[in-house]
């Protein structure tokens, strides 16, 4: 076999293939230079301190690599064993309402279950304001006919809208000029426990080491599977989680059988009526003030622990 000088689209090609089987405690010696040749949603390079970062064991999670819009790729394992899948959606743009109206996006892939998603929305106003902001499930408020929200619809025989990114609005949304969802899925064609993979997009109702905290100490993840949430009150589920010390993150995902859809909470719904998921070092807590009892969710934990 001849020696050949690697090029660009050749790192490029064997950084896709071998990500997959890499975790996090493995050194990657061209990290660095594979960074630089990255590409963001508009197919631009991106460099060291853009984009993409590397952190100090030379690995850099592949959700952090954001390919071309409408672009699938793996970027985890769910508790399942089904494979993760990122994409980035265009959504366009909003346009002026008084009633309550409904955008649907198709998304192009058969969606079992949601693990996470984010939406970024642009504004530019009389071209002298112009920034992003992330989209949460609620801004604005219903009770005065002024709102945008985002839900995901999943691949559901009962549903017309079914994989579809559902932005639900009313008011005068033409301030916003562009909205990129992006999202991260598992898809019904897959079978459970058919994928490997190391990582913190490795989401495990066991616990992992999936980073380092700022003082040094390694970062667990652990995912809880806490069931359907509670009539207008509050619910623990025990994460039996040995000498937890510090929460880094918690994330919840809701799956709303009735809708049907997913979408991540926040505080307070759209009626002002309190939503609210805590951690302490022994239960997960999700409080509702409303019957939620038809929704279910799983929330996933970053800490450190006391014996590291």
């Amino acid at each position: 076999m001849s020696d050949k000088l690697a090029t660009k689209a050749d790192l490029q090609e064997m950084y896709s293939r071998i990500l997959p089987y890499l975790n996090r405690q493995e050194a990657l010696a061209n990290a660095s230079m594979l960074a630089k040749i990255g590409e963001n949603i508009d197919g631009k390079p991106t460099y060291d301190g853009e984009l993409l970062s590397v952190p100090n064991n030379g690995c850099f999670d592949r959700k952090n690599i954001y390919t071309a819009v409408g672009t699938e790729q793996v970027i985890g394992r769910w508790t399942n064993g089904k494979p993760i899948y990122q994409k980035i959606i265009d959504c366009g743009t909003l346009t002026t309402s008084n009633v309550d109206t409904n955008k649907l996006v198709a998304i192009g892939a058969l969606i079992d279950e949601v693990i996470d998603f984010k939406a970024i929305g642009r504004w530019i106003v009389a071209n002298t304001n112009d920034g992003f902001f992330d989209l949460k499930e609620w801004i604005g408020s219903k009770a005065f006919d002024n709102y945008v929200r985002v839900y995901i619809r999943p691949n559901t025989s009962y549903d017309v809208d079914k994989n579809k990114i559902q932005i639900n609005y009313c008011g005068d949304f033409s301030w916003l000029k562009r909205i990129y969802v992006t999202i991260q899925y598992t898809k019904t064609g897959d079978t459970a426990n058919s994928f490997n993979y190391a990582g913190e997009n490795d989401y495990s109702t066991t616990e992992k080491i999936v980073g380092t905290w700022v003082d040094g100490k390694p970062i667990y993840q652990k995912t809880i599977n806490f069931g359907a949430l509670p009539n207008a009150t509050s619910k623990s589920v025990a994460h039996n989680i040995s000498n937890m010390k510090d929460a880094v993150s918690l994330k919840t995902i809701i799956y709303n059988s009735s809708g049907p859809n997913w979408f991540e909470l926040i505080d307070v719904n759209s009626t002002g009526k309190v939503r609210r998921a805590i951690v302490d070092r022994t239960y997960v807590y999700i409080t509702t003030q409303q019957d939620d009892s038809v929704m279910s969710a799983y929330m996933t934990v970053q800490y450190t622990k006391t014996t590291d």
